[in-house]
């Protein structure tokens, strides 16, 4: 029997899908249809899918064509299975041409053509996609527009950069390169992404909310003493929406910690300790995203943080934080050392949750009580800066976010204004 599987959102079902399941089934003897679920339409940036994973599954099966009907949950998913259903032919539209002749190893791949003058996108009635510009004086900023693409309501046109290898980058696509941040202020786009490291950074950041840009800003020392609140209300202001927050916290496992800690699953917490190692280059950005991690999953009264550091450790082999509060402590070091190694470990009263990743890469942990051991993973969720422009998005277009955070603003305030105290 020659089975033969194809992928796909299939939201309003249509001719163009109709006609896609016809030619697939005529290919083989038993076909296998994956419907994208919703949390992998949203990790993907597929904001305005308008069915339900339940109702798009009903729409397949009614068309007659599936013999059987799986859930795609995931990037890297298709190898899997490929193997665990003996698949001979895996069938996509045209518009995948190229991208997955890596499964030509495992099966046969058929690109099918579109149906012309038909798409789910023209069947909506949704807005418009967004203009971006990303202004960074990091290397990071390649990393960024990688993940802009993942997102198909958002299109990066412009940048601002003083990275050469990005500037090299940015040379070989349809991108326009600036070399000044007010050409952005003056232009049309709708949202600046900024990861500038320069004391103009808040000065920046009201000229664009001053221009109608909304904004995503990465935080980072350069922001400590500024008045953020006022931040805020110069984009309520001017009906645009401001973002800021560490990237670590957009993270869907992040998230379940905190859960997981705020409501005593490991009993009441006792410690925290983070170890990362990273450049020396990236050294406040880990303290940053570090110690406001330590600040959201410990409930640590922030406004005291001041008062709760009594080790600041800061060399050229890195540095070592000590906060003590209310009995209970708090360590985070961040080594030069690459050769250190990564660890998060919270300890309670009756167990504890580790992992071994990065925090801005957590993709799995465990949970060791006195009942249970478990692993709790998602090799996909490494996408903490894809899930925070989602969330802007949705804040910008007045969506129901199915990211629910809540994240307070003057955590990072307060972290940065300690920050500053100590590294005098």
């Amino acid at each position: 029997m020659k089975k033969v599987i194809t992928y796909g959102t299939f939201d309003l079902l249509h001719i163009g899908h109709i006609n896609i399941l016809k030619r697939a089934k005529a290919l083989g003897d038993y076909l296998i249809v994956g419907v994208t679920d919703d949390s992998y339409d949203i990790s993907r940036g597929k904001l305005n899918v308008t069915q339900s994973v339940v109702d798009r599954i009903k729409a397949v099966e009614k068309t007659g064509f599936a013999d059987e009907i799986i859930i795609e949950k995931r990037d890297g998913q298709k190898i899997n299975d490929i193997i665990r259903y003996d698949i001979d032919v895996i069938v996509l539209g045209s518009d995948w041409i190229g991208k997955i002749d890596y499964l030509k190893k495992y099966c046969e791949v058929v690109y099918l053509p579109r149906t012309n003058n038909i798409s789910s996108t023209m069947l909506r009635t949704g807005p418009r996609v967004l203009t971006v510009a990303l202004i960074s004086d990091s290397k990071g900023i390649i990393d960024d527009f990688n993940e802009c693409r993942h997102i198909g309501e958002i299109d990066v046109s412009t940048v601002y950069t003083t990275v050469k290898k990005a500037v090299d980058f940015f040379n070989c696509s349809s991108v326009t390169i600036v070399d000044k941040i007010d050409d952005i202020c003056n232009s049309n786009i709708d949202i600046a992404i900024v990861d500038l490291h320069t004391n103009e950074v808040y000065e920046l950041i009201i000229r664009l909310l001053e221009s109608k840009k909304s904004v995503f800003i990465k935080p980072n020392i350069y922001l400590a003493n500024k008045d953020i609140a006022s931040l805020f209300a110069i984009a309520e202001s001017n009906k645009v929406e401001l973002l800021l927050t560490p990237l670590v916290h957009f993270n869907p496992l992040v998230q379940q910690i905190k859960s997981l800690i705020h409501s005593n699953y490991i009993g009441t917490l006792q410690s925290i300790i983070i170890e990362q190692s990273c450049s020396e280059r990236n050294l406040d950005k880990y303290l940053v995203e570090g110690l406001s991690l330590i600040a959201d999953w410990s409930k640590l009264d922030t406004s005291k943080i001041k008062e709760s550091i009594k080790i600041f450790d800061y060399s050229s082999n890195g540095i070592s934080v000590l906060i003590m509060s209310e009995n209970k402590y708090y360590i985070l070091k961040i080594n030069t050392n690459k050769f250190m190694g990564n660890s998060i470990k919270c300890s309670g009263e009756y167990g504890c949750i580790t992992s071994k990743c990065k925090i801005n890469k957590l993709h799995y942990f465990k949970i060791i009580t006195n009942s249970q051991r478990k692993i709790i993973s998602d090799q996909e969720i490494v996408y903490s800066t894809r899930f925070g422009f989602i969330e802007l998005i949705k804040n910008i277009k007045k969506t129901k976010s199915n990211f629910v955070m809540n994240y307070d603003t003057s955590i990072i305030k307060n972290v940065l204004e300690a920050l500053v105290v100590f590294r005098r």
